[in-house]
């Protein structure tokens, strides 16, 4: 996986940061025409399908049962936190970048691939910075339509898109974190001091080709609280209660990823001060997650299956790596919206749905923005 935000996502909508009295009057408005993002399976709306279609899990049932009633791509049991961001906004859910027929990219595009890293190519090919290079094919496309069909173009965005969209950069990272320790054998400790600044490098430069190319409105989007996803509690866990916190989460992978992105979170600060016309955000995806384990019945999701995948056979948390969710014979549960996991390794549509409510009120956002009345946002549901 490696997840988003979508997302990423989501978060997104720094640009009300444009609201501040420090602004200048120049900015564009608050609210986006649409969004551009980049990421891995957690906000993949079906890339990873249509590249590799033998290799995507996603594009067999249970998935996309919940909202969608058949597979769309998207490794969830309906939509994503990008999908919610959008309907939000009242625009259509990000469609992948890779997949042409029907395309309505008017509202924004999305590039993530599940198995995506910043860095590393173990998983896949499709780092990061390979995405953006995709993003820049893509804009001078939709800029030089003269070679275009009319239908075609009247799809695209236009130019006025690519400076006022918000960009989703992330959630990415995790799955640079997961390989350095499963594939490349170092220790936790040997991933806080390379890996981590490695990833947080990449994902400031990459930011920073995105503000070249005229991207005004950034929003970084760190990694969630994986130490409680059945993935992680399987493979890197043990049986020692000392290692599991409060929650029954796996200590050394949160601890992991708070020092990530706490770089993370520095660095954007840093290119605040850098790109001083530029309206950045930072979603913190780990509290926001860790909000919803810490207390899932005030967000409608059963404690007791907290932990727990959906999708799942075997194990203490219904997860065997062996029979994942997808395969003939492993379970799906009757209720995902009691769910916080779904496949042991991603989350349910419920879950994005609340997170999607916390970012767009503001909660867990840098600077804090309510965008639902800002941009007088429809319902989330």
């Amino acid at each position: 996986m490696d997840m988003a935000v979508a997302v990423a996502a989501v978060a997104f909508f720094v640009l009300s940061l444009y609201s501040s009295a420090s602004v200048d009057a120049a900015f564009t408005p608050p609210c986006p025409p649409g969004f551009v993002a980049f990421g891995n399976s957690l906000t993949d709306t079906g890339n990873l399908l249509h590249l590799f279609p033998p290799l995507a899990a996603s594009g067999n049932p249970p998935y996309g049962r919940t909202f969608f009633n058949q597979p769309t791509g998207r490794y969830c049991d309906g939509r994503l936190l990008v999908d919610f961001v959008a309907a939000s906004f009242g625009y259509p859910f990000l469609h992948p970048y890779f997949d042409s027929i029907g395309a309505d990219f008017r509202h924004g595009v999305d590039f993530a691939v599940a198995g995506s890293s910043a860095n590393l190519t173990i998983s896949s090919p499709f780092t990061l910075p390979v995405q953006v290079d995709e993003f820049v094919l893509f804009k001078q496309t939709a800029l030089r339509t003269e070679n275009l069909s009319s239908s075609a173009a009247s799809q695209l965005p236009d130019d006025s898109f690519f400076e006022d969209a918000l960009y989703i950069v992330g959630e990415i990272g995790e799955n640079d974190l997961r390989d350095a320790i499963l594939k490349l054998n170092l220790s936790i400790p040997e991933v806080e001091r390379t890996i981590v600044p490695q990833v947080v490098a990449t994902i400031v430069q990459n930011a920073k080709r995105l503000y070249a190319e005229g991207a005004r409105n950034l929003l970084f989007v760190g990694i969630l609280a994986q130490g409680c996803s059945p993935y992680t509690l399987t493979v890197f866990g043990t049986n020692d209660p000392d290692e599991l916190d409060s929650l029954g989460c796996l200590k050394s992978f949160n601890d992991l990823v708070q020092v990530f992105n706490s770089q993370l979170y520095s660095a954007v600060q840093q290119v605040k001060q850098q790109l001083s016309d530029a309206a950045i955000v930072f979603a913190d995806y780990y509290n926001a997650s860790l909000a919803i384990f810490s207390n899932p019945s005030k967000y409608n999701f059963n404690p007791n299956l907290k932990l727990d995948a959906c999708c799942g056979i075997g194990g203490k948390y219904n997860y065997d790596s062996q029979r994942p969710c997808g395969f003939a014979a492993v379970n799906v549960c009757s209720d995902p919206s009691i769910y916080i996991n779904w496949d042991g390794v991603h989350f349910t549509d419920a879950f994005y749905g609340a997170i999607a409510k916390l970012f767009l009120s503001g909660q867990f956002l840098d600077p804090p923005i309510n965008l639902i009345t800002t941009c007088s946002l429809l319902p989330t549901n």
